[in-house]
C-alpha cells in the first residue's frame, strides 16, 4: 500500500513536470518562429507504426507524416495528433511554428487548418498580434 502510494505520488510530479517542460519550451518557440503549412503526406492510424515492430500492434498514438518548407528546402518528419484536433487526412495543411534558435523543433497548429492564403496570413497576423501582447 505504501508503495503504491509512493508511485502514484512519483507519477503525479513527472506528469507536472513533463508538462511544464512542454508548456516552457512551446512559449518559446511561439515567441521566436518562422512560419509556415505543414503539408499532411500520410496519416498513421492508432497502432499502425507498431505493426511488425519489436512491441507489437497498439504502442503507437494516431500520427501524421508532413513536410514543411523553409528556406525552399522541405523538412519531412512525424507527429502524433493531439486527441482534440478532430479528423486529419492526407492533403491537409496547418499552420506550423518553427524555433529560430532549432530548426528541428516545431509546434504543428492542427486548429489552425490552412485552406487557402488568406487563412495563412490571417493566423501569421494572428500569432504575430499574441506575440505583441505578451
Amino acid at each position: 500500500m505504501k508503495e503504491t502510494i509512493i508511485v502514484l505520488i512519483v507519477c503525479v510530479l513527472l506528469y507536472f513536470g513533463v508538462t511544464f517542460a512542454f508548456d516552457k519550451e512551446d512559449k518559446e518557440i511561439m515567441k521566436n518562429c518562422f512560419y509556415s503549412c505543414a503539408y499532411v503526406t500520410k496519416k498513421n492510424e492508432y497502432g499502425e507504426l507498431a505493426k511488425g515492430g519489436r512491441y507489437g500492434a497498439g504502442a503507437s498514438v494516431e500520427s501524421v507524416d508532413f513536410y514543411y518548407e523553409i528556406d525552399g528546402r522541405k523538412h519531412y518528419d512525424r507527429c502524433a495528433i493531439p486527441k482534440k484536433s478532430g479528423i486529419v487526412k492526407k492533403g491537409d495543411k496547418y499552420l506550423i511554428l518553427i524555433s529560430k534558435k532549432d530548426r528541428a523543433k516545431y509546434i504543428v497548429m492542427f486548429k489552425y487548418p490552412i485552406k487557402d492564403s488568406t487563412d495563412f496570413k490571417r493566423y501569421v497576423k494572428e500569432f504575430e498580434q499574441k506575440q505583441k501582447e505578451e
